[in-house]
């Protein structure tokens, strides 16, 4: 009888998902399904580092490496481009056309200039269901946040840990193409510089204190400053073919897949886990979290009668590579991107993001399902190599859960790495410092 009845539950479950997808791509009316959604960003095209850190002690200049002239970008370090910005508000209109955005309608930003710049982009569009952009550096980095203010969290893992982690990834993501051939090939574009050439640097290794050092952190800058170059239309070296900017920036991607998660990335990024999952659902508690228990309080009904569940509404988080590798290391995913090259690799370009969607039924029955895909624009046309300024995004589907089941997921996620879970808890226990005014 026991095993008739988990069929059952089993059968349930699939119908409930399944019933729930149709009802979104029906099109119901607003009144008959509840639609939440959460979008983690990361922020514009930008200009590219002028340093470089853990290839050779002696050259720590990008331009030690190029006898070619950089990129003019026409903006400080690490700033949204002009063609960047250009984008981002072609994403917004995107945004509004295919998804419906919902008012009210809520923009949260790190604090950092570039994912300021691109969450006023967004607003600008959107209009005045945006409201005010707010600022929360603890959202984004639990602890070393971006406003120079008291983290929110200690680290409960040494740099042992976290070594450990980035040498089993070093020995598990593969490359995406031979590195000593692909250090040749870049060398024809950017020449050789004061550095001598890219072939002499050592081949990728993990540093004592958990950092990736050798040859890739050279080859991934040069990689962005193609690709975010042209994509800002602006000149750079004689451009390679189009697939060659792609499978040159998968270095910069298998280098962030490899380096960024881990167990830091995990908990930098619990306080955003715990956040969004409170913005897809506001009727489930987080209470569970003082007294050292579920730290996402998984028994709370979502569909408490005392909670309102009324509305549809969308939530932007704007943040940086670091927020989508987190969130990859807390809710175990990989995603392809084409042209980019995807898997383990984990693409992550400017303008890329997470699309959460929490749909619930209203009725006696109601279904509550968390869809999850992966959104981001194509910056250079694959074939012909034109610039894309369209900011237009592709979608790639990942997972859709029953919401207890999302849950329970995030849950293990955090309960792998050491510390996520506390870092959590304190999210849970000290309010959010949101504030509508940009504060250092």
């Amino acid at each position: 009888a026991m095993g008739v009845m988990g069929l059952w539950a089993a059968l349930a479950i699939v119908a409930a998902a399944g019933a729930a997808f149709l009802l979104h791509r029906a099109g119901l009316k607003e009144a008959q399904v509840l639609n939440r959604q959460v979008f983690v960003m990361r922020h514009c095209v930008r200009s590219t580092t002028l340093k470089v850190k853990r290839a050779s002690p002696a050259f720590t200049d990008v331009q030690s490496y190029s006898n070619e002239p950089l990129p003019a970008w026409g903006v400080p370090e690490k700033m949204c481009t002009a063609g960047g910005l250009e984008i981002i508000r072609g994403t917004a209109a995107d945004l509004l056309k295919r998804y419906g955005v919902h008012a009210p309608l809520t923009i949260i930003t790190d604090t950092s200039v570039r994912d300021v710049d691109t969450a006023l982009a967004l607003q600008e569009v959107f209009g005045p269901k945006a409201g005010e952009v707010l600022y929360d550096a603890h959202a984004f980095d639990s602890l070393k946040p971006d406003d120079g203010s008291k983290p929110l969290c200690a680290p409960m893992f040494s740099d042992k840990d976290v070594a450990a982690t980035v040498r089993k990834r070093l020995s598990e993501v593969p490359m995406p193409a031979d590195l000593p051939s692909t250090l040749s090939r870049m060398q024809t574009f950017i020449g050789v510089g004061d550095a001598g050439p890219l072939t002499d640097l050592p081949m990728p290794f993990v540093t004592r204190e958990g950092d990736l050092a050798g040859a890739t952190s050279v080859l991934r800058i040069f990689a962005q400053n193609m690709l975010y170059a042209y994509s800002s239309g602006l000149y750079y070296i004689f451009p390679p073919l189009p697939t060659e900017i792609y499978d040159l920036i998968a270095w910069q991607h298998w280098h962030r897949s490899v380096a960024a998660v881990n167990v830091l990335k995990a908990t930098e990024n619990a306080p955003l886990l715990h956040d969004l999952l409170k913005a897809l659902n506001p009727t489930y508690t987080t209470h569970e979290a003082a007294s050292g228990h579920d730290p996402i309080g998984a028994t709370q009904s979502s569909g408490s009668k005392n909670v309102s569940m009324s509305g549809n509404f969308s939530t932007f988080y704007i943040g940086h590579d670091g927020n989508l590798d987190g969130l990859a290391a807390l809710l175990d995913l990989e995603w392809d991107a084409p042209p980019y090259k995807g898997g383990r690799l984990l693409p992550t370009p400017p303008g890329s993001g997470l699309r959460f969607v929490f749909e619930r039924q209203r009725g006696p029955r109601a279904m509550e399902v968390v869809r999850v895909s992966f959104v981001y624009p194509v910056l250079i046309d694959p074939e012909s190599g034109a610039r894309n300024a369209s900011g237009i995004l592709e979608e790639v589907p990942l997972l859709s859960l029953p919401w207890d089941q999302f849950v329970s997921r995030a849950w293990r996620g955090l309960q792998s790495h050491v510390g996520a879970a506390e870092c959590f808890r304190r999210r849970a226990n000290v309010p959010a410092t949101q504030t509508s005014k940009l504060t250092r």
